[in-house]
């Protein structure tokens, strides 16, 4: 196998994911068991009886057998340890990129008191309920709706609403008390 120096800055992401899938390729045909084929044609046959005379064929195999399936669970659970890693940094660096992401938004560029104007309009929207009926402006409801055969109490409040979008207009909205 080649020699591949894996703390070196000049592997890329991808070199080191190709090397890894080769090696995981390679480890795979070892732990294969290549001479199943007679065994399993003779059990195909119902010949299930071994005389003593043929048990050289199945004896090799059954010798290390428990041995390699142990190996076998340990070498997997390493690899799906690693792999949780990888996963775990995948997503760590997901959550990076969102934050990056959401902090370059156009609505960020907006000046607080614009942001006010568009939330006490969608307040007041969302505070007159259906057409015909008179609400109040600024609203905060408590009903039960169906989830299946069961009824769950539910809180509707357009403000409480906004300040569950992000901590930024949770700030702000904590600051005009009015709404």
């Amino acid at each position: 196998m080649i020699k591949f120096p894996l703390d070196s800055a000049e592997n890329s992401f991808s070199d080191l994911t190709q090397h890894i899938v080769s090696c995981v390729n390679v480890l795979s045909q070892k732990l294969t068991f290549l001479d199943d084929g007679l065994i399993l044609g003779r059990l195909r046959h119902g010949d299930f009886i071994i005389p003593p005379s043929r048990s050289s064929e199945v004896d090799p195999f059954l010798e290390d057998a428990r041995l390699r399936w142990d190996a076998f669970k340990e070498n997997i659970g390493l690899m799906e340890e690693a792999l949780c890693k990888l996963q775990k940094a995948r997503d760590s660096f997901e959550r990076s990129l969102n934050v990056a992401l959401s902090l370059c938004t156009p609505i960020r560029a907006l000046p607080e008191d614009v942001l006010m104007e568009i939330f006490s309009i969608y307040i007041k929207d969302q505070g007159r309920g259906r057409v015909g009926q008179d609400r109040r402006a600024y609203s905060f409801k408590l009903w039960t709706k169906k989830v299946g055969e069961e009824r769950v109490p539910c809180i509707v409040s357009p403000t409480l609403h906004l300040s569950h979008i992000c901590s930024f207009w949770r700030k702000i909205l904590s600051r005009r008390p009015t709404l």
